[in-house]
């Protein structure tokens, strides 16, 4: 069930603009969606506790921004998974002033995203992903090559994902890219740190089609069943 945003305390509030703020600790337990035109923001410290395949679309702008001391955690049931945050690309990109100074859009920034069955996708979609820690996120079984349980950025997406944290993210079966996979996008993947991710193809990182940087990144103790521990 698609849920639109508006700017009220009520995440099922039937209406298609507007700012929403989460302040306060909640469980989701319908995918909700950010429409075009409304802005959803996290406040430093709240935990977002998703029910089984329930999710977040997001058409419009997410401001999700904690702190080191308070970071937005975006979560599930590690037995019963939620789906992610899924960016369509309608969505707001970051922008930014100079080379590399955030100024507005979409922003994912000292954010734990874990348990799910793949917690990010771009989907021609370019927010700024800052800091953010992506653990213990799972695909299943899957004979599709695609993975990323992590993250996955796709269909001409170009976002900046900076000073991250993958570790322990899965990709079942055939799926390439434990922590992240990106196909047909250019992304700048800047000074990442994975651990302990596991794929057939490319235990932490693997790439279709993708021409830009990856840079800065410390590669250690990914696993994969056939080639590229660490990138493939």
């Amino acid at each position: 069930m698609l849920i639109l945003l508006i700017a009220c305390h009520d995440p099922k509030a039937p209406v298609d603009t507007g700012t929403l703020t989460w302040d306060a600790d909640l469980v989701v337990d319908e995918t909700t969606t950010v429409a075009e035109g409304s802005t959803l923001v996290i406040a430093p410290g709240v935990t977002v506790t998703f029910a089984e395949v329930a999710g977040l679309v997001v058409q419009g702008e997410l401001i999700a921004q904690g702190t080191a001391d308070a970071p937005v955690r975006l979560t599930g049931d590690a037995e019963a998974p939620w789906v992610g945050v899924n960016f369509e690309d309608s969505a707001i990109d970051a922008s930014f002033d100079g080379v590399d100074t955030y100024a507005s859009g979409s922003l994912l920034e000292q954010v734990i995203l874990e348990h799910s069955t793949r917690a990010l996708t771009l989907v021609g979609a370019s927010p700024y992903v800052h800091a953010v820690t992506f653990q213990d996120n799972e695909i299943p079984g899957t004979v599709d090559t695609i993975g990323g349980a992590a993250l996955l950025i796709r269909d001409g997406a170009a976002p900046r994902v900076r000073d991250c944290v993958f570790q322990d993210n899965v990709a079942n079966a055939f799926a390439f890219g434990g922590a992240v996979y990106v196909h047909h996008a250019d992304p700048i993947l800047q000074n990442n740190t994975y651990t302990g991710n596991t794929a057939s193809y490319g235990g932490a990182l693997s790439t279709d089609w993708m021409a830009s940087p990856i840079v800065g990144s410390t590669f250690e103790g990914n696993d994969s069943l056939s080639e590229g521990g660490g990138m493939s």
